[in-house]
């Protein structure tokens, strides 16, 4: 069957633009108007591993506290703590 997604708008937390795929894969857009109302990309990852490479994808891993980006043919670590 045909993949589907919805977009959203979620009042109850941060106001945040949703879109969710049919198999619960979620991302989330929040204005964050305290600081001049940039977004904050709030989708996560809390296992080890990295997920299914893509060019450009970009997550916040918050097993080990890493942002981690798909460039170039390999993961790389954008910020760590």
């Amino acid at each position: 069957g045909n993949a589907w997604f919805d977009i959203y708008r979620n009042t109850t937390t941060y106001n945040a633009l949703r879109l969710r795929t049919q198999n619960g894969v979620m991302l989330e857009l929040v204005p964050d108007t305290a600081n001049s109302g940039y977004l904050v990309l709030a989708s996560s990852k809390s296992t080890t591993g990295h997920p299914t490479a893509r060019e450009g994808l970009i997550y916040y891993n918050t097993f080990d506290n890493a942002i981690y980006m798909y460039a170039d043919a390999g993961w790389r670590t954008l910020a760590s703590w």
